[in-house]
């Protein structure tokens, strides 16, 4: 391998978007075999496989995205939009069928019931699961299922498109086009149009057009039940990693929220000017897909490098990381990958990324039953003590209590003989404390 090194002290600006140029000159994106051709719209990652959503249907790789093979045995509709891993079930939405699971890591394929909510269910916009529960974004609504999918309801949200949906620490975040009817009138028949990415609604004589809101962020916090614009920020898709939220955002770079989407920041002044696609945070390193490449950020989206090198196809439609490497889908020229070690310092295991800080993870799944994993990183050799407390501050039982080499960790808490209720996580290492509230229901 070779080790020339090229060493720049100077920092380039380029379009605003502030780059430090430090990489290796060989470093560079390969393009993957098994995906050539096809538009690449959703990446997700299934213990140690990864599987693509594309124009032509499902693939799957066992070898971190290196090869691709065909994954959609039962799917009547193989344009795929969207791809979702919950528990032990793959989600996979398509253009004209409607949503698919599979609970044998994508090789058999079997439709979800919709048929109560008409053919607009077919045409799916987005989608998110947690748990049993799925909401899902269709033509001018936005539906909702708490038993996977056997029956569904209509939230609050009505008449709008929904682009994208999140979920993280009891908020649900959908980006939409909300259509508000400012006034009305008896005699108005109300029709809806959409003009240069805003939403009008028009009477049916001659008096004035009446103007309605356009692009936001609506957040939840009782299961979709109410609703309320936090945002108006165009979302494309949500990243979550250590309780932070990131948002891809269409014509506006990215944005960030630390308080489960109630507030968000746009810390990339200068990254404005490209429209993200995707987003996929690596700990405290941050990556965006955009229609021009892609780009990284090391300190949480303030300053951006360009890392597209060997890129032959610059617009990015989706991304993953599959254990020490990223895959990058593109649209219409299949899936490139690079290792991580590349372009972040420290990576340095299958399993055991080098993490800059320490960190306890929420849990997952959460709510739980009877068990979940919990997960932890280290920045230096340290001792650990994980333990687990009810509501009444008793302590349940001890985790893990050992010096631990730097790295990330992954525990599992089964509460097979603990009543349901609220717990608490509590993990202690050196001068770090942190506390996470777990909720298992039996």
């Amino acid at each position: 391998m070779k080790k020339s090194i090229c060493l720049v002290v100077t920092t380039v600006i380029f379009t605003g978007v502030f780059f430090s140029p430090l990489f290796r000159l060989d470093a560079q994106w390969t393009h993957t075999e098994g995906t050539d051709g096809s538009s690449v719209r959703s990446l997700v990652v299934d213990g140690n496989n990864l599987l693509a959503g594309t124009s032509e249907g499902i693939s799957r790789s066992s070898d971190n995205g290196a090869t691709w093979t065909s994954s959609d045995s039962g799917l009547n509709d193989t344009s795929i939009t969207s791809l979702v891993k919950s528990g032990n079930k793959l989600y996979a939405s398509t253009v004209y069928s409607g949503l698919f699971f599979s609970t044998n890591r994508g090789t058999n394929w079997t439709a979800i019931n919709d048929s109560s909510l008409g053919q607009s269910s077919k045409n799916i916009n987005s989608f998110a699961v947690t748990g049993d529960t799925i909401f899902m974004g269709i033509p001018f609504t936005m539906v909702v299922s708490t038993n996977g999918g056997s029956t569904w309801t209509e939230t609050d949200i009505d008449l709008c498109e929904v682009h994208a949906i999140g979920i993280e620490g009891g908020s649900i975040l959908a980006s939409l086009d909300m259509i508000e009817i400012l006034s009305t009138h008896p005699s108005y028949e109300v029709k809806v149009e959409n003009q240069g990415g805003r939403y009008f609604s028009k009477p049916t004589g001659n008096q004035n057009i009446v103007e309605t809101r356009g692009n936001g962020i609506f957040r939840s916090t009782n299961n979709g039940l109410n609703w309320e614009w936090v945002s108006d920020l165009f979302v494309t898709s949500f990243a979550i990693s250590g309780g932070v939220i990131y948002a891809a955002c269409l014509n506006g770079g990215t944005a960030v929220s630390t308080d489960n989407g109630l507030t968000w920041s746009s810390p990339d002044t200068g990254f404005m000017s490209l429209n993200v696609n995707s987003i996929v945070a690596e700990n405290d390193n941050l990556f965006a897909g955009t229609s021009d490449g892609i780009f990284l950020s090391h300190d949480g989206g303030t300053s951006w490098e360009d890392v597209s090198t060997g890129l032959t196809n610059m617009d990015i439609t989706s991304l993953a990381i599959s254990n020490s490497y990223i895959c990058a889908g593109t649209g219409g020229n299949g899936i490139w990958r690079r290792p991580l070690s590349e372009m972040i310092t420290g990576v340095y295991g299958k399993n055991n990324r080098y993490s800059r800080y320490f960190y306890l993870s929420q849990n997952y799944p959460n709510p739980f039953n009877p068990s979940t994993t919990i997960s932890y990183q280290l920045p230096v050799v340290s001792q650990v003590t994980l333990k687990i407390y009810d509501v009444l501050g008793r302590e349940v039982t001890t985790l893990v209590d050992e010096k631990k080499a730097p790295g990330t960790y992954d525990v599992k808490f089964d509460g097979s003989r603990l009543a349901s209720g609220v717990y608490f996580c509590r993990m202690a290492a050196g001068n770090y404390a942190s506390t996470k509230k777990l909720l298992m229901i039996k």
